[in-house]
């Protein structure tokens, strides 16, 4: 389970042009390992491949486009910090999701899933918002009810001889 986003900071700023800056906001990390998995399944498997089918971060009370952008990052034992997905605000608005275009590519996810423990690193960086989006901030302390999810596959052959 990768934890939901941190506490905002205190939103009392100055006003810009009729809008309010966000200030910045702590990026969320969490580790998780899923090399023992992909031994077992290269212990009977070959030609494995690993795809994340979707990274989101949900809000059920649609209060997230105040979000103007977003990065997630990976990093592993002995390999660097690499962008794993990336969000843009779209200019419907983001509403209760921020889904996530992802930019790593399977071979290398696979790579960085088998040399053990990972660690995410999710920024997300708040923009200009208007008086009423400033006022539901405030109104809920910094305190943004949000869930990650990250939806994954994995696939390989298996042959036996008779």
């Amino acid at each position: 389970i990768i934890p939901g986003l941190p506490t905002i900071p205190a939103v009392n700023v100055p006003m810009v042009n009729g809008q309010y800056p966000l200030p910045v906001i702590p990026p969320v990390t969490t580790s998780f390992d899923f090399s023992g998995t992909i031994s077992k399944i290269t212990s009977v498997a070959t030609s494995l491949s690993v795809s994340i089918d979707q990274i989101s971060i949900d809000n059920p009370n649609n209060e997230m486009n105040w979000v103007q952008s977003a990065t997630v990052q990976v990093s592993g034992s002995g390999l660097p910090q690499v962008e794993l997905g990336s969000y843009t605000l779209p200019s419907t608005g983001a509403g209760s999701e921020l889904d996530f275009q992802l930019t790593m590519d399977p071979n290398t996810l696979l790579q960085y899933m088998q040399t053990g423990p990972l660690t995410l690193t999710i920024t997300v960086v708040g923009g200009l918002v208007d008086v009423s989006t400033l006022q539901i901030l405030q109104s809920l302390n910094g305190n943004v009810s949000t869930t990650v999810t990250m939806a994954m596959s994995v696939s390989g052959n298996v042959s036996k001889s008779l």
